[in-house]
C-alpha cells in the first residue's frame, strides 16, 4: 500500500501539481473499511441478543420454578390419586407455554412497531419480514421449552405422602 502512495505522489509531483498524497487507498479497502463498522455493530446486537435470551430463558425457569414450588401440595394431591408423571408435566408445560404465548402476542406487535422505526437505519431491509418474526417466535418458544423442562421434570419427583403429611 505504500508503495502505491508513493506512485501516486510521485506522479502528481512530476505533473507540476502542488498537491500532497497523504492518504490513498484503492476502493476495495475503502469499501471493506466501511463494512467493518457494520460487521461491529452487527456482532455486539447478536452479543445483546444471545445475552437477552439467556435472561429470558433464566426468568422463564425462575417463574415456572416458582409456580412448582408454590403447587407442590397440589401437584402431590394429583399424584396421590393417580395422576401419572407425564400429566404433572403436561400440566406445567401447559401452564409456561400458556404465558409464553400471550407474551409472544403482545410482543410481536411492539416488535412491529420498533422495526418500522429502526428502518430509516438500515438500508435495503424490509421493516417487517415474516421469515425473521417466524424465526424469532421459533426461538422463543424453544428457549421456553428448555426453561420449563427442568422445573417440570423436577415436580415429577414429588413425594405425596411427604406432600399431604406437611401443612
Amino acid at each position: 500500500m505504500k508503495n502505491v502512495v508513493a506512485r501516486i505522489d510521485d506522479e502528481i509531483k512530476s505533473g507540476g501539481y502542488a498537491l500532497r498524497v497523504f492518504d490513498a487507498s484503492t476502493l476495495e479497502d475503502s469499501v471493506g473499511a466501511s463494512y467493518l463498522n457494520d460487521s461491529i455493530r452487527m456482532q455486539a446486537a447478536s452479543l445483546f441478543a444471545a445475552i437477552a435470551l439467556v435472561l429470558v430463558v433464566a426468568g422463564i425457569y425462575g417463574l415456572m420454578a416458582y409456580s412448582v414450588a408454590r403447587r407442590t401440595r397440589e401437584i402431590g394431591v394429583r399424584m396421590a390419586i393417580g395422576a401419572a408423571p407425564n400429566q404433572i408435566v403436561g400440566l406445567v408445560l401447559k401452564e409456561s407455554m400458556t404465558l409464553v404465548g400471550i407474551g409472544i402476542l403482545l410482543g410481536i406487535p411492539g416488535a412491529l412497531v420498533a422495526m418500522r422505526i429502526l428502518a430509516v437505519y438500515v438500508f435495503d431491509v424490509s421493516p417487517v419480514d415474516p421469515a425473521s418474526i417466524a424465526a424469532a417466535v421459533a426461538v422463543m418458544l424453544a428457549a421456553a421449552c428448555v426453561a420449563a423442562a427442568v422445573p417440570a421434570w423436577g415436580s415429577t419427583h414429588v413425594d405425596p405422602v411427604t406432600t399431604l403429611r406437611a401443612q
